[in-house]
């Protein structure tokens, strides 16, 4: 029994050695990938594809299936990269501009503006944290593919999607304000936010599997698309309202059944008592005479 216990032990140490030494590789590779800047979209599709690779059993030492990715999603994620990079960063440099405007001046009719900036630059993070691992984990036969698959994870998982906006936010911070967490991220923080990604990933692009053709008896028969899903969306959301307003309408006509027989046994105990009273007024009369 012990020698057993001794041997689970072992067991567990060594995958979690393993996991470690994952992350950590994982982590100087994305760094590493990452210097260039441009490179970034390419890193995070490749570091995504790795993630993926990892839950689903593949084989493989793990710096080679991540050059394997980087290289498959480097000519369009670095071209997206570039593009949505880009629109992130001048949306985020006009709300820090514009937010410091309203607070100098006061201005009430500058917060639109702030609010514009806001609005744009969380849709273009969305698009950002989504888009890449979404390149690095499956596949499109056509180019704006993928983006159309981001937008419909972006409305359909939005929650999953600001809370890594979120976490993405606050890592950032942490790093300005403090240069030498820096180090703490190259080493181990970025494969480990890979891991958690991946894992939230996991959730938001179980939708993607409704926008390809669903297999038939007789081969492909229906083809979802994104305009479709919005309407399912609306037709659940009408369902649910009429079904909510239904159970509402079988309350209230419980409650006035229950109304109506309390009133009918009060009616009833009110000409109980008349009775009663008089049948005692009748005593009464008899007993004097």
């Amino acid at each position: 029994m012990a020698s057993n216990n001794n041997q689970t032990d072992s067991t567990t140490s060594r995958g979690f050695i393993g996991k470690l030494g994952d992350i950590i590789l994982l982590s100087l590779l994305f760094s590493l990938c990452s210097i260039p800047v441009i490179t970034v979209g390419a890193s995070m599709s490749a570091a995504a594809a790795v993630v993926h690779d990892s839950k689903t059993g593949t084989d493989g030492h793990l710096a080679k299936r991540f050059f394997a990715a980087f290289k498959a999603c480097f000519g369009q994620s670095t071209f997206l990269w570039l593009l949505w990079g880009t629109l992130a960063f001048i949306f985020a440099f006009n709300t820090r501009f514009w937010y410091q405007v309203w607070i100098n001046s006061s201005f009430s009719v500058v917060f639109p503006f702030v609010f514009f900036c806001v609005f744009c630059f969380v849709f273009a993070a969305a698009v950002i944290v989504n888009l890449f691992p979404l390149i690095g984990i499956h596949k499109a036969d056509k180019k704006l593919e993928h983006v159309k698959r981001t937008l419909l994870v972006c409305y359909r998982k939005f929650p999953a999607t600001f809370l890594i906006i979120i976490i993405d936010l606050v890592c950032f911070v942490v790093m300005l304000k403090n240069p030498f967490t820096i180090i703490v991220f190259v080493l181990i923080g970025f494969g480990l936010l890979a891991y958690i990604y991946g894992s939230i990933h996991e959730h938001c692009f179980d939708i993607i599997a409704e926008l390809i053709y669903e297999d038939g008896v007789d081969g492909p028969t229906k083809k979802v698309t994104i305009g479709s899903l919005m309407e399912d969306d609306k037709k659940t959301k009408e369902s649910k309202r009429r079904a909510y307003a239904y159970v509402n309408k079988a309350d209230d006509d419980e409650d006035e059944e229950a109304t109506g027989d309390a009133a009918v046994s009060e009616d009833a105990t009110t000409t109980d008592d008349a009775a009663a009273t008089d049948d005692v007024a009748a005593i009464d009369d008899t007993s004097t005479k």
